[in-house]
């Protein structure tokens, strides 16, 4: 073993790894969807291979780094689950054999290539043009019924909410018509999903990463996916996968005309229904309510104030309507908040990133800027869970050797802390970190803003309506 060198494998540590440990490692890797896996040596210097077909571990993506200030630099040739090992086995020993696969290339602003897109990025653009293709066809059709018949808009936006349910409840109806088989759990535990589209900062989402096993007509299959949900914000993955111990034996609902696609909870998304109608039952009352009861309040403005501005006048004062009810809805009594909990973790990376913020581009200097990042692994109820968080404000480009003093404070295996919510142990933050953001739990601030933005908006309806 290259002395120093640590092995992470689904982000989890490899206690005294061997070549073994490589080897066994970009097979698991290679078999789950978002797995990964990172030989770090001594002094920094990573290579890191990854699924590059969302876990069907034909290729893999490779990705490298000399640790410190140093970009992160992609492979633009995809590697086998072979010439992974071989390159991972050969970096862990010391040698330099990755250096010759392929062309090797730093995203960043000056035009050089980027690592080519895994599947799930391009699946995430795709997406992202969809959404940008429904929005705008979504604002041309209402403003063309704005402008040719304005009653058709409450319509639309209840037939955008009954296609909306229609859509989840077949997709529900479908999967709960499979058939289904015994099957038993082979692996049940957490993994780090990495994301970074367009040069984004990379951001970490702790994942489910079960696996499972059955038979079909006498045909053994595998599977990964608990439901037909993929993200997971603010569910509490730990308890998840603690339903699912590795041994357990349980019931895979699947296609039957394509058995690999299967999952384990077909009810998963039960009341996504209930959750739609509460979130647009109130918008939609609100719309007609304005809509409809719009030209009656117009007259009987106009009746009382026959000189006011009537438009600017219901302006103003709905939205100081609106304020003071935020205002009055800050202070409803709430269940008291659990008081964070405590875990201990320890630096597992540091590195200084390169991205870009679109919506500042012209800060840092080329549209991009750095930042000093480091990942820390913790448990908690025996589930592991990766934090990806700052240690420093962004730098300018050319100010790699300032960012890099703030990784200092962190090198690798040093023990940190960690909060995290007891009802969402994936909700965490780094203690002590001096960036962070307090937080007022008395609302004060909030409840000043709306007080102020409420007695303005008042105060221009008077003065619309010509009373002061």
């Amino acid at each position: 073993m290259a002395g120093g060198a640590r092995l992470e494998v689904n982000g989890a540590s490899v206690a005294n790894p061997g070549r073994g440990d490589v080897l066994a490692g970009v097979d698991k890797a290679a078999r789950q969807a978002g797995g990964n896996v990172t030989v770090t040596r001594a002094g920094g210097a990573f290579l890191e291979a990854a699924p590059a077909d969302e876990g069907g571990g034909r290729l893999l993506s490779l990705a490298a780094g000399e640790g410190g200030a140093a970009p992160r630099q992609f492979s633009t040739k995809r590697a086998s689950r072979d010439e992974a090992k071989a390159l991972l086995g050969d970096f862990f020993d010391g040698g330099g054999a990755w250096r010759k696969h392929g062309q090797w290339r730093a995203p960043s602003g000056s035009g050089a290539e980027q690592a080519p897109a895994s599947a799930g990025a391009i699946e995430g653009r795709w997406a992202a043009l969809l959404a940008v293709g429904g929005a705008v066809g979504g604002a041309a059709a209402f403003l063309l019924a704005f402008q040719t018949a304005p009653a058709l808009i409450p319509a639309l936006a209840a037939f955008a909410l009954v296609a909306l349910m229609a859509w989840k409840g077949a997709q529900e109806f479908r999967v709960r018509r499979w058939p289904h088989a015994n099957g038993r759990i082979t692996a049940s535990g957490l993994q780090p999903r990495r994301r970074r589209f367009s040069r984004e900062e990379t951001r970490i989402d702790n994942i489910p990463a079960l696996s499972y096993e059955f038979t079909v007509a006498g045909k053994p299959h595998v599977g990964s996916r608990i439901g037909l949900n993929t993200e997971f914000a603010g569910v509490d993955v730990g308890a998840l996968v603690a339903r699912y111990p590795v041994g357990a034996v349980v019931a895979v609902y699947y296609n039957p005309a394509r058995p690999d696609d299967c999952l384990l909870d077909p009810f998963a998304n039960r009341g996504i229904a209930a959750d739609l109608i509460k979130l647009f039952a109130p918008l939609g009352a609100i719309a007609a309510a304005i809509y409809y009861g719009g030209p009656l309040l117009a007259n009987g403005v106009a009746a009382r104030f026959p000189d006011a501005n009537v438009g600017h006048a219901i302006f103003a004062g709905s939205a100081g309507l609106v304020f003071l009810l935020l205002l009055l809805w800050s202070f409803r009594a709430r269940a008291p908040v659990a008081p964070p909990q405590r875990a201990a973790g320890v630096v597992t990376r540091a590195e200084v990133e390169e991205a870009v913020m679109p919506s500042n581009v012209s800060s840092y200097g080329g549209g991009g800027y750095l930042v000093a990042v480091i990942e820390i692994a913790y448990s908690v109820a025996g589930q592991n869970y990766v934090l990806r968080t700052h240690v420093s404000k962004p730098f300018a480009i050319g100010a790699a050797d300032a960012a890099k003093t703030k990784l200092a404070p962190y090198p690798i295996g040093a023990g940190v802390s960690v909060t995290y919510d007891r009802d969402n142990p994936s909700a965490a933050a780094f203690e002590g970190n001096p960036n962070a953001i307090s937080v007022d739990s008395t609302r004060t601030g909030y409840r000043v803003t709306a007080l102020i933005c409420a007695l303005g908006c008042f105060a221009m309806a008077l003065r619309a309506l010509g009373v002061i």
